[in-house]
């Protein structure tokens, strides 16, 4: 097991050594197992208790005043009343890496007003826009089928009905562990690894994103800058709602993108931990699988399967979707990706 903080280090310690007691008695002494049980539940319950207020004592309850200058992100004008997601995450206590800072990304789109005038009237922000505007706009003519399903594949933003990108990353390793017959020994460490790395990758992207508050294609197409045009009433194709409304981009500034963290991380470990990128694999989503209504639409989506001969060929998909669905950068996307794959060799690393 990755070696935790010493906040959760010292716990997690303990529950395994009462777990390992509680068996070796029971095993021993069966006729006194309602004692043992009632020992054990104690236990479990105290610390239960114990992480619970570490951990809540570990968030900074802060909250996030938005920079009325361009280049900082405002909420999706076509959902006014939308907030600001979760701005304090970045300061929560990570489980293995020493804080949400640790590998923050770099500065490239300016770390005050001046610093993100001059980025967002630079080359590298103008190939950035009009790659967006061709590829990621709802009526795009540039854009492909595939693209589009690409996309929406590994989408995952309707909460709650279908779950948030943990979830299908899971997924994704669930169906890698079935395929190589892992023993249950591999299985447990291989998801505690990759449950670290992306609980950890989720506190050091939105660092990121509300370190720099960069703003979101939609907010900066409409509003248009020395380089770029404005297009007021300009739409991505969004991340896809699910049925639960129209489609939208989410609540909190963009780089770096979450998805590309994850994705960094998750296929980081998976490379570590068999020692190869090679890998043929097959994969459903939820958000394709005959029950999911496309919001657009208004019609349930058709079940489709997506083919993979490398964990680098999915970790791209995963990349390339959100510049398909119009509400990342390719910059959030290159270093959400660099920031995910550092954390998990960090966490590979700190194994035992």
């Amino acid at each position: 097991m990755p070696k935790t903080n010493d906040v959760l280090f010292n716990p997690a310690i303990q529950a395994a050594v009462n777990q390992a007691a509680y068996q070796t008695l029971i095993s021993l002494y069966p006729a006194q197992k309602v004692l043992f049980d009632k020992a054990q539940s104690g236990f479990l319950n105290t610390l239960r208790k114990d992480l619970l207020a570490q951990l809540a004592t570990s968030e900074d309850k802060i909250t996030y005043t938005p920079i009325m200058e361009p280049g900082y992100h405002q909420p999706d004008p076509t959902h006014p009343s939308q907030s600001f997601l979760s701005p304090q995450w970045g300061n929560v206590k990570p489980f293995v890496i020493r804080s949400g800072s640790q590998f923050r990304a770099s500065h490239i789109v300016g770390e005050n007003v001046a610093g993100r005038l001059q980025y967002i009237n630079s080359p590298n922000y103008t190939n950035d826009y009009n790659e967006v505007l061709r590829l990621g706009s709802l009526n795009s003519n540039d854009r492909t089928a595939d693209q589009t399903e690409i996309g929406i594949f590994w989408g995952y933003d309707g909460a709650p009905k279908i779950g948030v990108p943990p979830r299908l990353f899971n997924q994704v390793v669930r169906v890698i562990t079935i395929q190589r017959k892992n023993t249950a020994q591999q299985n447990a460490r291989l998801f505690a690894l990759v449950n670290y790395a992306m609980a950890d990758a989720a506190i050091a992207a939105w660092d990121s994103k509300y370190y720099y508050g960069f703003w979101r294609p939609i907010v900066a197409i409409r509003r248009g800058t020395r380089s770029t045009r404005s297009i007021p009433n300009w739409l991505p194709l969004g991340a896809a709602s699910d049925g639960s409304g129209t489609n939208f981009t989410p609540a909190f500034p963009s780089y770096v993108s979450g998805h590309a963290t994850f994705g960094g991380a998750v296929f980081g470990i998976l490379r570590l931990f068999y020692g190869t990128d090679t890998m043929q694999f097959k994969l459903q989503s939820d958000e394709y699988n005959g029950i999911t209504k496309d919001s657009i639409t208004n019609k349930i989506r058709p079940v489709r399967t997506r083919y993979y001969q490398s964990f680098t060929q999915a970790e791209d998909e995963n990349f390339l979707g959100r510049i398909y669905v119009g509400v990342h950068w390719r910059t959030d996307q290159d270093a959400g990706r660099t920031m995910g794959q550092q954390i998990a060799s960090y966490i590979f690393t700190q194994n035992d």
